[in-house]
């Protein structure tokens, strides 16, 4: 059976370090990385049991921030203020939102009434 070829070498995505990964991050740039989240328990980053229970309450509503390709359809919570910028996890900071919309959104807080981007005024 033939084996299939593999992936050329990449250098590291952070610091360009000499090729020798396949994909990502060198082994000192992964650690530096704001997006690691390894060794650090998630009720430390903020997904306690309030904001499981107020996911599991958005569920199938509506999704609030209705982005470019949004399902529609809420399947988790999603914070009005990120958050890196102070927000937590209360009810008055948490908004329905589908998967895609959080992805998208990753994070970073929307201009609240600002049209998309590519559209007309």
């Amino acid at each position: 059976m033939p084996t299939l070829p593999r992936a050329p070498l990449q250098p590291c995505l952070d610091c360009g370090a000499a090729p020798g990964l396949r994909r990502g991050r060198c082994a000192v740039c992964d650690r530096r990385s704001p997006r690691n989240h390894r060794g650090v328990p998630r009720q430390q980053r903020g997904h306690g049991a309030l904001y499981d229970r107020i996911a599991r309450a958005f569920r199938g509503q509506p999704c609030a921030l209705r982005l470019p390709g949004c399902t529609g359809v809420a399947t988790g919570a999603d914070l009005i203020l990120p958050r890196r910028m102070g927000g937590m996890a209360v009810p008055g900071n948490v908004r329905p939102a589908c998967a895609h919309c959080q992805a998208v959104q990753g994070g970073r807080s929307p201009r609240v009434g600002a049209p998309p981007k590519g559209s007309l005024p």
